[in-house]
C-alpha cells in the first residue's frame, strides 16, 4: 500500500514538473483549430461518396442543438452537393497541418516525461506526427462514435430498414471490446513512434491501458450529455456544447500525457 502511495505522489509531482497540462492544452488548441477544416473534409468525402445528405440531418438532428444544425444545412448544401476536389484536398492539408504540429508537442513531452530531448530532424519529426495524427484521429472518431453517439446512432438505425441483428453487432460489446483493442494498440504505437530511444513493447503497456481506462471513462462521461443535457436550452447548450467537447479533448490529451508518465516511472524504478 505504500509503495503505491509513493507511486502515487511521485506521479503527481512528475505531471508538475513536466506540465503535462499545458502540453495538452496545445494539443486541445491545435485539434480545435483543425475540427472545422476536417468536418468540411469529411462532408467533402460524403459528397463523393454520395450519401444523401438528409440522412446526414436526420442523424444529427437528434444530438446537435439548432444553432449548430444551422450551419450543418450550409455544409451540405455548399460541401457535400459541391464534390469539389479543391475543398478536399484544401481542407485536409490544414487539417494534417495543425493537427500534427499539436502532436509535435505532445512528442516533446512523451520525451520529456522520460528526461529525453527529441535529437531526430525536423522531417523525421513532422513525418511520424502527421502518422500519429492518423491513428490518434481514428481511434479518436471510433471512441465517438462508439461510446459517445452510440446510442443515438443505435437508435436512428433502429427507425432503418437494418435488421436488429446486423445493428446489435455493429453497437454490441464485441465493437466495445475491439474500439479498446484497438485505441490500447493505438497507445502502444503513439509512445513506441515518439520516445527517443529503444523501448520494448511490455513497458509501455501498462501507461496504455491507463489511457485506455481514462479515454473510456471520459468518453462515457461526455455520452451522458450528450443523452441528457445537450438540448435543454438553444443558448446554453450551444455554448455548453463547445465548452464540453473543449474539456472532453483536453482530458483525452492529458490522459495521452499521464500514461507516458506512468511507463517513464515504472521504468525508472526498474532501473
Amino acid at each position: 500500500m505504500k509503495k503505491m502511495i509513493d507511486f502515487g505522489v511521485n506521479l503527481m509531482n512528475e505531471i508538475k514538473k513536466d506540465n503535462i497540462s499545458s502540453i495538452s492544452n496545445d494539443l486541445t488548441y491545435k485539434l480545435l483549430l483543425a475540427l472545422f477544416p476536417f468536418i468540411i473534409f469529411a462532408f467533402a468525402v460524403l459528397g463523393f461518396l454520395n450519401i444523401d445528405g438528409i440522412v446526414i440531418i436526420d442523424l444529427l438532428s437528434h444530438s446537435m442543438p439548432d444553432d449548430a444544425m444551422d450551419v450543418i444545412y450550409v455544409f451540405i448544401d455548399e460541401v457535400i452537393d459541391a464534390r469539389s476536389p479543391t475543398i478536399l484536398s484544401t481542407s485536409l492539408i490544414v487539417t494534417l497541418v495543425s493537427t500534427s504540429s499539436g502532436f509535435m508537442s505532445v512528442i516533446r513531452g512523451i520525451n520529456k516525461s522520460y528526461g529525453l530531448e527529441d535529437t531526430r530532424n525536423f522531417i523525421v519529426r513532422r513525418l511520424i506526427s502527421i502518422v500519429l495524427v492518423f491513428l490518434f484521429v481514428f481511434v479518436l472518431t471510433a471512441s465517438i462514435v462508439i461510446f459517445v453517439f452510440g446510442d443515438i446512432i443505435e437508435n436512428f438505425l433502429l427507425s432503418s430498414n437494418l435488421s436488429d441483428s446486423a445493428i446489435k453487432i455493429i453497437f454490441g460489446l464485441a465493437a466495445y471490446i475491439i474500439v479498446i483493442v484497438i485505441l490500447a494498440l493505438t497507445c502502444i504505437i503513439i509512445y513506441k513512434l515518439s520516445i527517443n530511444k529503444k523501448v520494448t513493447i511490455m513497458s509501455v503497456i501498462p501507461g496504455s491501458l491507463v489511457t485506455v481506462i481514462l479515454w473510456t471513462s471520459f468518453s462515457k462521461l461526455f455520452n451522458i450529455y450528450i443523452n441528457n443535457f445537450i438540448r435543454y436550452s438553444k443558448v446554453y447548450g450551444s455554448l455548453a456544447s463547445i465548452f464540453i467537447l473543449m474539456l472532453y479533448l483536453k482530458l483525452i490529451s492529458y490522459s495521452l500525457l499521464v500514461g507516458s508518465e506512468i511507463n517513464a516511472l515504472i521504468e525508472d524504478k526498474k532501473l
